[in-house]
């Protein structure tokens, strides 16, 4: 069984399961020929683990000093087993909303 991952929201919909596969917590999710991530920022993991599987770690190492990417979220609530209680909350009531409208 093939690992992947999604963002958080959208795990339940995407049921990794009925699509021959298994839940990864990661990031970015390497596995065997196929590479998944999860969530918006998630995206620049992605591309710099991709340069560096096309180009070679050195490259991604390069990459990510160029971008001067070193993430530091001002509330570090960004998952939702971080965040607390009644910030979980509101996102779900907010994205309920959204997909039933």
């Amino acid at each position: 069984m093939r690992r992947s991952l999604t963002w958080w929201c959208a795990s339940h919909a995407a049921r990794a399961a009925s699509f021959g596969a298994s839940a990864s917590e990661e990031r970015v999710c390497i596995d065997r020929n196929r590479i998944t991530g999860g969530g918006i920022t998630a995206g620049v993991d992605f591309g710099i683990a991709i340069a560096a599987l096309w180009a070679g770690e050195p490259m991604g190492r390069v990459i990510e000093l160029m971008m001067e990417y070193a993430p530091s979220p001002p509330f570090g609530c960004g998952r939702p087993e971080i965040a607390s209680p009644e910030t979980l909350a509101s996102v779900r009531s907010m994205l309920e909303a959204e997909f039933q409208a």
